[in-house]
């Protein structure tokens, strides 16, 4: 039911809307050298953590997925319907929507990456082999999975050529190194 497609979408701007507004009072508490809420730095690690690892790729393929009109359609066949919900794919309310995701996407995709580059595991020396990954490593990363993630639900078409499978399998060696040369239970 296109009514999915909808709630996933919205679910996903919260998500990074709740991201972004813990980032930011943090941030405008540590300027202005005031006292941090326990509970607002504990609440912002563990949106941070998720935002970064587990939920990444869900919350940037809904926002990506808006860009596509026909995403979420229940009319087979039908290329002229946004997420479902009845909206021609010129109509101004949607442009002024993917305006706002882009910036939305923008805003998350930086946050990720600092909090990736700066969020260092507890225990770097870790042996469990669920250890987290950092610095330029994480980065890449996101970075690989933020342009993967953009083909495949902008252009599926172009998801399934030869190159991006290409890109795909290199990406993924690339990671594996990376991690091998990052994650010391691997050595």
């Amino acid at each position: 039911p296109p009514i999915d497609a909808q709630v996933m979408f919205f679910l996903g701007i919260a998500w990074v809307l709740i991201f972004i507004s813990l980032s930011v009072s943090i941030a405008a508490a540590f300027i202005r050298e005031k006292k941090q809420s326990e509970f607002a730095l504990r609440l912002f690690r563990g949106v941070a953590v998720l935002s970064t690892t587990v939920l990444f790729l869900p919350v940037s393929s809904l926002l990506f997925r808006s860009y596509s009109c026909s995403a979420g359609s229940d009319i087979s066949g039908s290329t002229d319907d946004w997420l479902g919900a009845g909206i021609p794919c010129d109509n101004v309310w949607r442009m002024i929507c993917l305006g706002v995701v882009a910036v939305l996407l923008v805003l998350f995709f930086i946050l990720a990456m600092f909090v990736a580059a700066t969020f260092v595991d507890r225990h770097p020396g870790s042996l469990r082999w669920a250890a987290k990954s950092h610095g330029r490593v994480a980065i890449a990363l996101l970075v690989a999975k933020v342009i993967l993630t953009a083909i495949y639900n902008v252009s599926p078409a172009a998801a399934r050529s030869l190159g991006t499978c290409i890109a795909l399998i290199i990406t993924a060696l690339g990671w594996l190194v990376a991690l091998y040369r990052e994650l010391p239970m691997l050595r």
